[in-house]
């Protein structure tokens, strides 16, 4: 395509190119398609640029191939929005699997209750019963007729818990 100037109009295209960023730019945006369009015979490229009185004829599409080529995005289109929606259906679905039925599940008090046999130290006239219940933030201990209640651990004696009755005004 350079080729078709004369030498004069040559020296001052290059002669502007040294000086102007911007054209510079964009020949080298369109420097790919200057070794394609060298590659198209003569007569091919007149045939496309000029309408024919004939039609479209060998070189253009078909009348109805516009037609077909937009259906086909749009088909494209409507496909890809329907695997989007599905993609954050599932996401959604995974989310509320993993994060909020866990959540209410252990929330909810399902009335299972463990009792356990506490096992005396010393002898001392002393009853009690103690029982375990799961809750959301881990174990519940109810006791039913017990004042105060003192855990400690077996081997160091560390109290672990220590709870005493809630004094109510009267």
């Amino acid at each position: 395509m350079l080729d078709s100037l004369g030498a004069g109009d040559r020296a001052r295209f290059e002669a502007h190119l040294a000086d102007c960023e911007r054209c510079r730019s964009a020949i080298a945006e369109i420097a790919p398609l200057l070794g394609l369009m060298s590659r198209v015979e003569p007569e091919r490229a007149r045939r496309l640029i000029a309408p024919s009185a004939e039609g479209p004829g060998d070189d253009g599409p078909e009348p109805g191939h516009r037609n077909r080529v937009v259906s086909m995005a749009r088909a494209r289109g409507r496909r890809r929005r329907r695997r989007v929606v599905a993609a954050v259906a599932a996401a959604a679905a995974i989310a509320v699997a993993v994060f909020i039925v866990p959540a209410v599940i252990d929330r909810v008090d399902d009335g299972r209750r463990s009792v356990v046999a506490l096992e005396p130290l010393a002898d001392l006239p002393l009853t009690a019963e103690v029982e375990l219940a799961d809750v959301a933030w881990g174990t519940r201990v109810d006791r039913s007729d017990i004042t105060a209640v003192e855990i400690r651990a077996v081997g160091s004696g560390q109290v672990l818990m220590r709870s005493a009755p809630r004094v109510t005004g009267g």
